[in-house]
């Protein structure tokens, strides 16, 4: 059994800072908080320190950290640029990368990323990861024996927690067995980009046009959105990744599922020069809402505070109170983990310590991407 006790200037407790808090940690777990000392166990002074629940990067594809930001800014033909590089790197230089984004997310405060893998890559690269790491692996072809393969392979491994990489991209008889045999949380890229738009609204266009090329059959529906509608979609809670391009009806029908989270990754946005992210309508709409930095190869930097700096400006007037449920449990709660996310009684001692930053300025220091001091994940150090 190991026990200590943190000491520390502020700690964010129940959306606002406890002067004076003092934490007891018990093999990982946060077993008390109070203002007052204990006696007989360990003591770690961080008197001068503010300490936050550790960060979650709620959509990342830390495969892609090796390809690094591509030059290709138009969605369709970075894929392709995509594609072509990733057949040129060896599986030494992508599990190279996958530690390197991993360590730069943990530098920035993130404990937990929530993670999309491909077949291409040895679910095993990710056992020894610096951070907590929820991965799902990726179901995806866009006709039926593609797609049926791909299932096939992730049921074999049975290592992540399998989901529909997008609906478009996704045989639908493929798709249905998915929501038909399981009954855990999915995180499915849903109205990421226009073109994405234009092959469900109006079966046209460069992304239509390459479906069809593959032997894919059409989804018969107005929006990825309203197809999972129409095949009873029932999911207790899952993340609904980009939302880039949701009509007003799919903001609607999202509304009726009280435990989806919509995750938006402001950088990857930018970088793509997508429409306006319809923040202000998910916001009247009480829609759930997490942040994430999506992939190196369409960001400029893996570091949650990159991503809420950018969110920060294009929707000014956030405190600490609004942004923290966005990198911390909106995502977890999501896809059913309530054991981390808080500095509370009984959740997981995955910590962050901010040295010397006067407590009312502990958000304008985050979106100036200022890095944690020390970062401790199930109560042990891992970042100083």
């Amino acid at each position: 059994m190991k026990i200590f006790a943190i000491t520390s200037a502020y700690a964010w407790i129940d959306d606002t800072w406890l002067p004076d808090a003092c934490l007891t940690i018990r093999d990982g777990l946060i077993t008390d908080i109070s203002t007052s000392k204990p006696s007989g166990i360990p003591l770690l002074d961080a008197s001068n320190d503010l300490l936050l629940p550790g960060f979650v990067n709620a959509h990342c594809h830390l495969e892609l950290t090796a390809l690094g930001p591509l030059s290709e800014h138009a969605y369709l033909p970075w894929i392709a640029a995509l594609m072509a590089k990733k057949k040129t790197l060896s599986s030494q230089a992508m599990a190279l990368g996958i530690k390197t984004g991993a360590q730069a997310l943990l530098q920035s405060g993130v404990t937990t990323v929530i993670d999309h893998v491909s077949q291409d890559t040895n679910p095993k690269t990710f056992t020894n990861l610096p951070i907590n790491h929820i991965g799902f692996g990726e179901v995806l072809g866009v006709n039926s024996e593609m797609a049926q393969a791909s299932l096939n392979y992730w049921e074999q491994q049975n290592q992540l927690t399998l989901s529909p990489h997008s609906i478009h991209a996704l045989a639908p008889d493929v798709l249905r067995q998915i929501f038909l045999k399981r009954q855990h949380p999915f995180s499915i890229h849903l109205a990421e980009s226009e073109s994405e738009r234009a092959y469900f609204s109006d079966q046209a266009g460069p992304l239509w046009n390459f479906i069809q090329s593959r032997g894919g059959k059409s989804h018969d529906s107005v929006s990825a959105v309203a197809w999972l509608q129409s095949q009873g979609y029932s999911s207790p809670a899952s993340l609904l990744v980009h939302g880039n391009y949701f009509s007003d009806d799919d903001l609607a029908l999202i509304a009726q599922w009280p435990k989806a989270c919509l995750v938006h990754c402001p950088g990857s946005h930018a970088f793509f020069e997508h429409q306006d992210f319809p923040f202000e309508k998910v916001k009247l709409k009480n829609i759930s809402v997490a942040l994430g930095t999506d992939s190196l190869a369409s960001n400029t930097a893996l570091s949650l505070g990159h991503e809420i700096k950018l969110f920060c400006q294009k929707y000014p007037g956030q405190t600490l109170q609004t942004i923290m449920p966005l990198i911390t449990t909106n995502a977890l709660r999501a896809i059913g983990i309530t054991d981390r996310g808080q500095l509370a009684i009984g959740q997981k001692a995955d910590l962050s310590f901010w040295k010397k930053i006067d407590p009312e300025k502990a958000l304008e220091a985050i979106t100036r991407q200022q890095k944690p001091a020390s970062v401790m994940i199930n109560g042990v150090t891992v970042q100083e």
